[in-house]
Formats: structure tokens, sequence, C-alpha cells
């Protein structure tokens, strides 16, 4: 099956000239093009000058990772034994060895739990607690992923005008969901508008039209650069008159019924997207054969371990907020019941200890050495989690199935207090025992580490103010 072409926030464009003219085309939606914070935002006052999310689609079964109970009861206890880590009394599974010796800049978070039900993208990106189905991502009722307000309040922020060529929200190597060929929740816009979704890059095409056995080994590993380039048949000198056509059309906006403030922010949409039509900033961040052979090898050559290091280094090239996603990818093999991502209801100690926590180790170590050695790792947050947990116990297939009720998070890096431990689960590793923590609550230490107050309010379409993170509260204890 021929995959659609994606523009910023993963979605088609819409006519074949605006691919070239205005390229990103949802840039310049139309939809809300005004909006302020009523209290000043601080966006770029906070430690945190960057945030790269990690996340592990499916559910991770962090009780097998940093909230092992080796005491536990055997229906629930992990096979992986603890090892220490660079901070006495914290231990981590023993398989992430690299990981454990970056624990001094980390805080854990064992606490996290949520009521939105199994496979529910939209808690861990927005703090939204309410069932958001697959496919629904343009509902203008929903709130805006942490990174799509990022977003905003970064093309909102008079200092900010103008200044940055590059999108500051990005989403590594595809869009969420793309692994099952659907589209998950959770990492656009919502009432925003489409204007601040997120913009994402495409590994190769890889699907047959009925494919639902694939070779593990056939998933790609290379990221796509973004569909964001301009027909090739288009000459620089072309695209040059259309653009001059687009500035009468938004010359034409000032004699409209709308505030000038609309019409400023339209342009600068517009302006944007010719300049990444124009500029090679983005295609050079995205070419990773610009890096040393012994770089690319302390990533590794996966996809999640190439979209690290493209992380970095769209980070070096000025962007704020990305998302890196370890997709599940739909792949269900003859008499196997588990998927190549984080939903192991079968065979979950096999597939942790054989792929998914030595690539998680070995990328996230790549990511954190890489930043600490370019000078970014005290103002770059790295947060790894998920959209929920696993159950206690383990089934018949060696698994373990969903759980909302107790996971854990981890936060790394810029803003974030170096061997931090908040909140406890119960001897199973079940329930939350201790300073119980919502995913919005995450979001809002997120949004504090970047400077971003958490009675920050941004209005949504029908000019109702709404508090960033969905009211979540920082736990201020993590934070440096």
């Amino acid at each position: 099956m021929s995959r659609p072409a994606l523009s910023p926030g993963g979605l088609l464009s819409r006519r074949r000239w605006l691919a070239t003219t205005g390229a990103l085309a949802s840039l310049n939606g139309s939809d809300k093009l005004s909006a302020t914070p009523s209290v000043p935002s601080g966006l770029g006052t906070g430690r945190a000058k960057h945030v790269i999310v990690l996340f592990l689609h499916g559910g991770a079964a962090t009780q097998d990772m940093y909230d092992l109970k080796p005491d536990g009861p055997s229906a629930s206890r992990s096979q992986f034994a603890p090892i220490d880590t660079s901070i006495p009394g914290i231990q981590v599974c023993e398989h992430l060895p690299l990981l454990s010796k970056w624990m001094h800049r980390a805080a854990v978070i064992r606490s996290v739990s949520h009521q939105s039900g199994c496979h529910n993208t939209a808690p861990a990106f927005s703090g939204h607690e309410g069932l958001v189905p697959n496919q629904r991502i343009e509902d203008l009722n929903h709130p805006p992923s942490m990174g799509s307000t990022v977003e905003y309040l970064h093309q909102q922020s008079p200092a900010n005008r103008g200044r940055n060529v590059l999108p500051t929200y990005f989403c590594l190597p595809h869009h969420l969901g793309w692994g099952e060929n659907w589209r998950r929740p959770g990492i656009y816009s919502g009432w925003l508008g489409k204007q601040y979704d997120p913009l994402c890059s495409e590994p190769v095409a890889w699907y047959a039209k009925d494919a639902v056995l694939r070779d593990w080994q056939n998933i790609p590993t290379t990221l796509g650069y973004p569909r964001l380039s301009k027909e090739t048949a288009v000459s620089d000198s072309r695209l040059q008159r259309r653009w001059q056509l687009a500035r009468s059309l938004d010359r034409g906006l000032q004699r409209a019924n709308l505030a000038e403030t609309d019409v400023q922010q339209f342009h600068r949409r517009h302006q944007q997207a010719f300049d990444l039509l124009t500029t090679d900033r983005i295609r050079k961040a995205f070419d990773l054969k610009q890096e040393d052979a012994k770089t690319r090898e302390l990533y590794g050559p996966s996809l999640f371990g190439n979209s690290c290091l493209t992380a970095r280094r769209l980070i070096q090239a000025g962007t704020q907020f990305i998302n890196v996603f370890w997709d599940s990818y739909g792949i269900r093999p003859a008499g196997g019941s588990y998927d190549y991502g984080w939903d192991t209801h079968g065979y979950n100690f096999e597939v942790l200890r054989e792929r998914n926590l030595p690539g998680l180790d070995q990328a996230a170590n790549a990511l954190l050495t890489d930043l600490q050695r370019h000078g970014l790792l005290d103002e770059t947050l790295v947060l790894i989690n998920s959209d929920f947990g696993r159950t206690p116990n383990v089934n018949a297939k060696s698994g373990r199935d969903h759980w909302t009720h107790c996971y854990a998070n981890l936060l790394l890096g810029g803003g974030i207090q170096g061997g931090a431990e908040y909140g406890a689960s119960d001897q199973n590793a079940a329930y939350v025992t201790e300073n119980p923590v919502h995913p919005r609550d995450v979001c809002a230490t997120v949004f504090k580490a970047m400077g971003i107050s958490e009675n920050t309010m941004i209005y949504d379409r029908l000019q109702r103010p709404q508090p960033i993170a969905m009211g979540g509260r920082p736990i201020e204890s993590i934070l440096n």
C-alpha cells in the first residue's frame, strides 16, 4: 500500500499547489489564528530549553525496569535482578546497565496512574484523561499536546517572532501509530488549531497491502526526511513568484474583518512555510551521514537509535520539543502473542531481555552521552514514559497484560533534581501507596522545568480559558 505524503502533524496535504507555495498548509490553518496566554508563560526562562520524550508505546512493564520488587510474591516478581546505580539506594533492572550510570541525573516517579483505558495515548502527551478514539486526531474539542502548547507559546512570544526558521515541535521517526498503519491521538494540537501540529518524519515505506505477519528484520532503520520539499519541477524563481502571490493574498487579509494580530500571525506562518521550503537546515539535521562512524555506532543501527540521534541534531538546530516513538509495529508472529513494541501480552521477559531493554539502554545512554558531550544535557530534559503499565501477575503466556493503576516514569537532564525518587507502589507494583501522580502532573512538571507556570491559561475555540496540562500540578521536589 502506498503511504500518503505527510505535512505537519502527519496530515495529507490539501492541494498540489499548496504543497509547493504554502508547503506547510496546516501551519497556515485558519481554524484558530489568534489566542494569547492570560499570564506570561515564562517559556525559555526555565533550566530546560529543550525537551525530548522517549515514548515506549504499548505499555512498558516498568516493574521490570525501575520499580523491581525482588522480595515480592513469586506470581508478580520480575525475573530480572536489580543492580546498583550511580546513586546509592536506587536500583534498576540488570538489563539497563548503561542507564544505571545516569541515575545521578535522573528522577524516577513510581506512582503514575490514570483511568483512561488501555492504549489511550492522550494522557501521556496532554494530561487529557477522556477516551480519544484512534484516528480522531483532529477533534478540535480535545486539548493540545505538550509539544503543541510549546509551539503555540513560542509563536505567540514577541521575542521569538521571526527568529527561528525551524518549527519547534517534531515527532520522530513517524507519527504515533504508524507501525500499525493508523494514527493515535494525543500528539496533536486539538483546539489550538492545526498550525500547531507537530512536523512528523516518516521512514521508508514497508507495508504490504494485507500484511499482518511481518519479520522484525524488515522494520526500517532509517528516518525519512519530512515531506516538505517543493516539487522538483518548480524552479526557485517560480517559487519566489508564487511566494509573492501569497504575500498579496496576505495583504488582502488586512482588508478583511480580521484583527491585526490575526493578519500578522497568518503572515508569519506563511513566512515560516516559505523559509522551510528554501532552507536546508531541516534536511541537514536529518542527514546522519554528517555524523562520524563512532557516534552512529554509539546509538546503534535501529530506527529508535537513529531517531534519538536525529533528535540531538534537531536540538542543536534550535528545535524545542521532540517526541521519539518506539511504536508498536503490528507484528504477530505465528504461534506468538506479542508485537514488536512494548505491548508484551506474551513472552514479556524474553522480549524485554533480548530486544527492548538493550535497545532502550543503548539509545538512551547514547542520547544522554551525546547531549552532555555537546554541552546540551543541562538544558535538555529527557522524559521516558509510556501510555500505561502492565499487570503485576504474569499470565499463562509468560506475559503481562494492560494495567493503568500504577507505573513509572523517568526524567533526566535539564531542570531535574538528580537522584530524586517520588511516589511508591505496593509489594506487587500493582497500586500506588504514596504520592499519587497523574500524567497531567508529569506534563505540568515538564512545563515548569521549561519555565512555563502551571497557572498559564490558553484559550480554546470558544475563547474559554483553559489551564495548560489540564490543571496538573508540577512535582516540585524533583525539579532543581
